[in-house]
């Protein structure tokens, strides 16, 4: 599938080498930084581009995943690395840092939510559609979506496809937007179902 997605491959290049520019800039400065100085712009200026339209790359290959992955890797070290620290992981899950694959359908499930929730935008969700099971079954009530057979034209990164697929796997408990209060909320949740899902 991937060779149909050539911009998605031009993102990852474009994403890699906005990072390793701004932590070769960084690298003169760093000895002087304090840690929270350095955790800040960490976020600001090199997981904000691994953060960027990233709900794009679903469906990308493992080879373009694990590239931006070794960014994100080589950020936590150059620039949250302590001496005595466990891991690079360690420092990942201390600030709350989900690995990239985890990321993008952190992404996808979030914009899902809001599309449910509020039903904007309209294109977003005259994509996805909940799951009408032809007779009363249990899935009935687990607010599931319908997950459409992927082709050519959309390809497995389409909302159409991405979303149904990463929104059935969260839990009931997570997704279940009428007894979620807010979109913090369902962040939280959600974030925390992932930590506690790549630890297993």
């Amino acid at each position: 599938m991937e060779s149909l997605l050539t911009p998605s491959k031009h993102l990852v290049s474009a994403v890699c080498n906005s990072v390793h520019f701004h932590l070769h800039a960084i690298c003169h400065i760093w000895p002087s930084l304090t840690d929270n100085m350095a955790t800040s712009i960490a976020l600001a200026l090199i997981h904000s581009h691994l953060d960027y339209a990233n709900s794009l790359l679903y469906g990308i290959s493992s080879t373009n995943i694990h590239k931006l992955q070794r960014c994100q890797n080589t950020t936590t070290h150059l620039i949250l690395q302590q001496p005595g620290t466990p891991s690079v992981q360690y420092l990942m899950d201390q600030h709350h840092w989900l690995p990239v694959h985890a990321w993008i359908d952190f992404k996808i499930a979030t914009l899902t939510y809001k599309t449910l929730s509020s039903g904007q935008t309209a294109y977003l969700r005259e994509l996805i559609s909940s799951y009408q099971p032809s007779r009363s079954l249990q899935s009935s009530n687990q607010l599931l979506l319908t997950v459409p057979r992927a082709n050519l034209t959309t390809g497995q990164c389409a909302f159409s496809i991405s979303s149904p697929f990463i929104w059935n796997a969260i839990p009931l408990s997570v997704r279940a937007v009428r007894d979620v209060p807010s979109i913090s909320t369902f962040k939280r949740r959600l974030k925390s179902f992932y930590f506690h899902s790549l630890a297993s």
